[in-house]
């Protein structure tokens, strides 16, 4: 509500003086453009046609150059689409083998998962096969039995000569 009341001065509009006489205004403000239109028109008709003239010639010249550059150009033009299309034709080719290079790394990058899959079971299977602790616990042990026997023997000789 605030925002009207402070542009509300500005929303009015002044008396338009309706006299009936506005329509003469308009027309002699129109017979002055029209005067100064026609007294205008020989010069800016003569500066209209002779920048037509420049222009025209401007572009004689031009389509001149147009043609002598065609003419010193038409040959270049025709090995330039002959090394386009060998160009769009190498590019296939190299997207082809692009391609190809990243199946084959692929597949190599699978060998070689396999391949350290395989080195590290065989690693574990040497390891297993090299591990010689349980056969020295064995060793030890079957030595410890025969010391046990040979003390046992003695006793059995010990007692034996005892009661004989």
């Amino acid at each position: 509500m605030l925002e009207v009341e402070r542009v509300t001065h500005k929303l009015r509009m002044g008396k338009v003086g309706n006299d009936g006489k506005e329509w003469r205004s308009h027309m002699d403000q129109t017979k002055k453009y029209h005067e100064a239109v026609k007294s205008s028109l020989p010069e800016v008709r003569f500066k209209l046609e002779r920048l037509s003239e420049d222009v025209s010639k401007a572009l004689e010249k031009i389509g001149k150059k147009e043609q002598v550059l065609t003419r010193s150009f038409q040959g270049m033009t025709g090995d330039y689409r002959a090394h386009s299309d060998n160009l769009k034709e190498i590019q296939g080719n190299y997207s082809k083998v692009s391609k190809n290079v990243q199946d084959l790394e692929n597949e190599l990058m699978e060998v070689n998962e396999k391949l350290t899959r395989t080195q590290d079971k065989i690693d574990d299977t040497g390891k297993s096969f090299s591990d010689n602790a349980p056969l020295q616990n064995i060793k030890k042990s079957i030595t410890n039995v025969k010391n046990d026997i040979k003390s046992i023997d003695i006793r059995i000789g010990v007692v034996s000569n005892t009661l004989l």
